[in-house]
């Protein structure tokens, strides 16, 4: 808190919408230490940011491994070179902007991506590149009465191409 206001880290403000977004999410202590100990990757704005969360991309994750658990990925980021932004909403929470994307790559697979700040070249139907640490398996109700699964990531990196 400063000044009696709620000014919470990038950990803190994703931890406490949690259990309100469409697709709801937990995050494992272990990726709670990585991102507070990692608050400048999420966003990697920087040059020093960027090199270092390429570092710790795991290149060999994909969405199959994390679909059947992320038990093991604490603390990894994965990268989608291409995925469709399908749904990207942005909000002022605790004075500050929030992204959130609902995306698909070529296979059809789906993620939720909550994003720290603005995002001013991706719109819906945007193609884009990301990177972001997978917090959780999660889902929503469709449009068709279905539910669409997702991974829930808490984005790093992500760009228009």
């Amino acid at each position: 808190y400063s000044e009696g206001l709620f000014t919470p880290n990038t950990f803190e403000m994703f931890d406490s919408i949690s259990s309100t977004e469409p697709a709801p999410y937990k995050i494992s202590e272990q990726n709670q230490t990585f991102i507070e100990s990692n608050l400048d990757l999420f966003p990697a704005e920087t040059e020093d940011a960027k090199e270092t969360m390429s570092t710790l991309i795991q290149e060999d994750l994909t969405y199959p491994m994390m679909s059947k658990t992320l038990s093991g990925f604490e603390g990894k980021l994965y990268r989608c070179s291409s995925a469709l932004a399908g749904q990207v909403t942005q909000n002022i929470l605790f004075g500050r902007s929030i992204t959130r994307i609902v995306s698909r790559d070529e296979d059809y697979n789906y993620y939720y991506i909550l994003y720290d700040g603005v995002l001013p070249d991706v719109y819906d139907g945007t193609t884009i590149t990301f990177v972001g640490l997978p917090v959780s398996s999660s889902g929503f109700e469709n449009v068709g009465g279905g539910t669409t699964n997702v991974i829930v990531l808490i984005g790093s990196y992500i760009a228009a191409i």
